[in-house]
């Protein structure tokens, strides 16, 4: 009862500090002064990860998502619906979750996803925290990989999953190529900052120490730019929805649906 009042707090308190995080745009001069050890893979990331993950373990139908304790009910049904529409047509199914943490997705949807028989889960991450995970997570529809291993491996993939991992990568439109060639059935993109303008704008997110103390660089990317991509990566069938976040003006941050490999057109 204490760890579950415990938790209730801290979850509103962190819920609070969600909406002082700080992006600046980053100028050439300001990113020769920047801190670059504080970065994605810092420890620091990697400890709250890891504490967020054994607190969540020990709160029934609670979970983790970047290091941060997060409320229940809070199931990703654009994720879920996906996965069943699949599952009508074939028996098994498996999902690239890229930049998933401690399986954090998985987690956040394992009351529906248990059900599922033939399910293979493959989150990827950065090395330090895969090599945590193989250690420490054995659920056994869950494989955690680096990067390039699933490109090696060339898998069979039904799902890809980039939720709020895109605008961190150095170079975002070639890792996303590269999830386009693996020819999954859909590619979600979730959480991703676009704004209006001709050219993708590099950032500084800064985190509220209170939190805990992390900056690093993420993208916004220019609305026209991405869908020129798509064109030219013949990717014409997409959804396509605002979102309910604001953190710096200007930008709006949106979720995209891709098909993969069909011929319609969206509107």
């Amino acid at each position: 009862m204490l760890a579950e009042l415990f938790y209730n707090f801290k979850a509103s308190f962190r819920k609070l500090l969600n909406g002082r995080i700080i992006f600046t745009p980053i100028t050439p001069q300001f990113e020769k002064n920047l801190d670059l050890n504080i970065g994605y893979d810092h420890l620091v990331i990697f400890e709250n990860l890891v504490s967020a993950f054994k607190e969540a373990s020990n709160l029934d139908q609670k979970f983790e998502r970047d290091g941060i304790l997060c409320n229940h009910p809070n199931y990703d049904f654009y994720i879920l619906t996906n996965i069943f529409d699949i599952l009508l047509k074939q028996d098994t199914v498996t999902v690239l979750d890229i930049g998933g943490g401690i399986a954090s997705k998985y987690y956040q949807n394992q009351k529906y996803l248990s059900s599922i028989k033939n399910l293979t889960w493959i989150v990827v991450e950065q090395k330090h925290i895969v090599e945590y995970c193989k250690k420490n997570i054995f659920a056994e529809n869950l494989v955690f990989q680096e990067f390039d291993e699933i490109l090696i491996d060339k898998i069979n993939v039904d799902v890809v999953i980039v939720s709020s991992a895109m605008q961190y990568f150095d170079t975002p439109y070639d890792v996303l190529s590269k999830l386009i060639n693996l020819s999954p059935k859909k590619i979600i993109i979730d959480k991703t900052p676009f704004i209006k303008q001709s050219n993708d704008k590099k950032m500084l997110q800064k985190l509220p120490t209170e939190m805990y103390r992390a900056q690093y660089i993420c993208w916004f990317f220019s609305i026209d730019k991405f869908k020129v991509f798509l064109k030219k990566q013949k990717i014409v069938e997409y959804e396509e929805y605002n979102l309910k976040m604001h953190f710096y003006a200007g930008e709006e941050w949106k979720r995209f649906i891709l098909s993969i490999g069909t011929s319609s057109a969206n509107d």
